[in-house]
């Protein structure tokens, strides 16, 4: 499969959005209107003709999301991670581009956050992979776009969920948002694993004023701290002493075994970044408690 690499660093991307020179609409080997986002169209080497040339800070916006849908990521974390990110949307950055071809600022634009509308729209979009039209250079590598096309194929197929990506998210199921008491969720970004839970119709009415959009929880901060707790507790570590030193450093199936036999639950408060945690140890369930600060 291809390799994408995007390197929109998030404190230069407002800097980086509109391109030097971009055409609103122009008719460019067959091509009639704005180019895709991703592309500009600029003169070509004998200035006789228009030509569609990828824009290197847009194009390197569609490489990530197809990088990530391809890691896991749904359309929704996509496009958060994006507005996150301060990457313009692509009608934030066609605002921007028309600013400057005409020579003066654009001033402000609406449609800065992306939706997952925005996110779905361009990863159906043949042209990033060099078709059907011969005037787009190819973005994104062909396996990618491949790959792209069968994780939509398995949702039509009535899977409902993209195929599996072989991660294992160590405390799936383990850890509870304090703002609603339910299960945060998995989730991956920056090459990272997070729980998150996001704000939305699901969430109980009591305490939505107060509930934060987005809760993340770092699950390499959570581990590290788990694992510390459990071996600073000496009945823990008389009950699954060898357990958790048989552990590998990089947690998986192995980290999520132990916690599971361990009858372990969490809750999580970002505010104070506390992790509540609560085990059950030996044949008796001797119950173990503590609050560790993350």
């Amino acid at each position: 499969m291809g390799t994408l690499t995007h390197s929109v660093r998030p404190e230069r991307a407002r800097e980086r959005c509109a391109p030097r020179a971009t055409f609103p609409a122009a008719r460019v080997a067959g091509w009639r209107g704005r180019p895709p986002y991703g592309y500009r169209v600029t003169t070509g080497a004998d200035r006789s003709a228009l030509v569609v040339v990828p824009d290197e800070a847009a194009a390197s916006v569609v490489c990530r999301i197809f990088s990530e849908y391809v890691g896991g990521k749904g359309f929704q974390d996509i496009a958060e991670g994006l507005t996150a990110d301060g990457i313009c949307s692509p009608s934030t950055h066609a605002h921007q581009s028309v600013g400057e071809s005409a020579g003066h600022s654009a001033g402000p634009a609406s449609g800065a956050a992306w939706s997952k509308g925005t996110v779905r729209s361009i990863l159906v979009n043949p042209r990033y992979a060099g078709g059907p039209s011969a005037a787009f250079q190819p973005i994104v590598p062909a396996a990618v776009a491949e790959r792209v096309t069968e994780l939509f194929a398995a949702r039509r197929a009535g899977s409902g969920r993209p195929l599996p990506s072989g991660r294992t998210y160590v405390l799936r199921g383990l850890v509870r948002c304090t703002w609603c008491h339910r299960l945060m969720q998995g989730t991956h970004n920056n090459g990272e694993s997070y729980y998150r839970c996001r704000l939305g119709a699901s969430a109980p009415a009591s305490g939505r004023d107060e509930h934060p959009r987005n809760v993340y929880l770092r699950e390499q901060a959570a581990v590290g701290a788990v694992l510390a707790w459990l071996r600073g507790v000496r009945a823990a570590v008389h009950e699954v002493g060898r357990g958790l030193r048989a552990l590998p450093d990089v947690p998986g199936e192995e980290h999520a075994a132990l916690f599971r036999s361990l009858g372990l639950h969490m809750t999580y408060t970002d505010t104070s970044r506390t992790l509540r945690v609560k085990a059950a140890v030996g044949a008796e369930g001797k119950p173990l408690s503590g609050a560790l600060r993350l």
